[in-house]
C-alpha cells in the first residue's frame, strides 16, 4: 500500500510518497491537484522522511538516511548514489560525477540521471553543476529553488 504526504518545505510544497518499507518519492507538489488527507499517513517511512527534512531544514542534518527504493538501472543509480556522496554545501560538475562511477566520458548523462532523480533534496542533485565553472542549470525543482538548497546549505555548513 502506498503512502503520500504533503510536506510544506522552506522552498516549497513536497510531495512524499512511500509504501510499508520504502521511500518511493519526494517531488516538487507545483501544481499538483491532490487528492488526499493533509494529515500524516500512519506510515513509519513518511514519518521519517518528514523527521529527516525537518532536521536538514533546521541545519541539523547533512545527509540523508532513509530506505530508497531507487527503482532505476545500473547506470541511473550509481549517480544517485554518487550525489548522495557529494558534501553538504558544495558542488560537483556533471563530469566529475561521471568519472566518480568509472564513466569520465559520461557527463551528459548524468545530467541525464539527475532530470530522472525522484528523491528531490535527498538525493541531492542540487549540488550537480553543468559546467566547471558552475552553471545552477537543469534542476527539476527550477533554477531558483537550486540556489536557495545551495545558499541555505553553505549558510549552515
Amino acid at each position: 500500500m502506498c503512502h503520500a504526504y504533503v510536506y510544506p518545505s522552506l522552498v516549497g510544497d513536497l510531495c512524499i510518497v512511500a509504501d510499508e518499507s520504502s521511500l518511493l518519492s519526494v517531488s516538487y507538489a507545483d501544481g499538483l491537484v491532490l487528492d488526499f488527507s493533509e494529515a500524516m499517513p500512519d506510515s513509519a517511512v513518511i514519518r521519517e522522511t518528514a523527521a529527516q527534512l525537518d532536521a536538514y531544514f533546521a541545519g541539523r542534518l547533512k545527509r540523508f538516511d532513509l530506505p530508497l527504493d531507487m527503482g532505476a538501472d545500473g547506470f541511473t543509480s550509481d549517480v544517485w548514489r554518487e550525489l548522495q556522496s557529494i558534501p553538504y554545501g558544495e558542488v560537483r560538475t556533471y563530469g566529475r560525477i561521471a568519472a566518480g562511477i568509472g564513466h569520465p566520458r559520461a557527463a551528459r548523462a548524468v545530467g541525464s540521471a539527475c532530470r530522472k532523480n525522484p528523491f528531490a533534496i535527498i538525493v541531492p542533485c542540487h549540488r550537480a553543476v553543468s559546467v566547471a565553472k558552475g552553471a545552477y542549470s537543469g534542476y527539476a525543482g527550477g533554477v531558483d529553488r537550486k540556489m536557495m538548497l545551495l545558499d541555505f546549505e553553505r549558510l549552515h555548513a
